[in-house]
């Protein structure tokens, strides 16, 4: 095997020993996650609405107890499930930071892309907005002006949004 490549049929092989190993905490983890993220999405929508703030901290809590639910298994998985408790909200709280700082970066490098990627397709977009205002709020006249404008211009909108392209396209 070269070096640092690591061997999927023996990490696969692995993973699977360690559950058998330990059925019971999997178990009771992956139960403890299905109620907890299930209540706080049932809480999250209902709150949606009527309290948005709300609904942002329900969002939050079920990111945390997602990251704590990861963390406890990998934890037991690499250093074994005795201690688990003692080291899960610390394991936890290093996870689910990281993953706030992975998300801000990507919100960071997201709208500095965003920004140009907008110009472009705004300054691209002027000989259509009259086509636009006379469809009014005729989805399928809007439609068929976008249609139109990404057939004429593929190459800003395959630079700027290539998502926003393919999903409009497909659709």
């Amino acid at each position: 095997m070269a070096e640092g490549k690591v061997p999927v049929l023996e990490s696969v092989g692995g993973a699977l020993r360690f559950v058998r190993a330990n059925l019971s905490l999997v178990v009771i983890l992956s139960l403890v996650s299905a109620v907890l993220t299930t209540a706080l999405a049932m809480g999250s929508a209902m709150t949606a609405a009527t309290a948005p703030a709300l609904g942002f901290v329900f969002s939050l809590l079920t990111t945390f107890v997602s990251a704590t639910i990861f963390a406890g298994l990998v934890s037991a998985a690499v250093k074994g499930a005795a201690g688990l408790g003692a080291r899960l909200t610390g394991d936890a709280l290093r996870l689910w930071t990281a993953m706030a700082i992975l998300i801000l970066f990507f919100t960071i490098v997201f709208v500095v892309l965003i920004i140009p990627a907008a110009f472009v397709i705004g300054m691209t977009m002027g000989p259509y907005l009259s086509d636009l205002q006379a469809a009014g709020s005729d989805n399928n006249a809007v439609m068929a002006v976008m249609m139109n404008y990404m057939q004429a211009n593929p190459g800003p909108l395959l630079a700027g949004g290539s998502g926003l392209y393919f999903d409009l396209a497909v659709s």
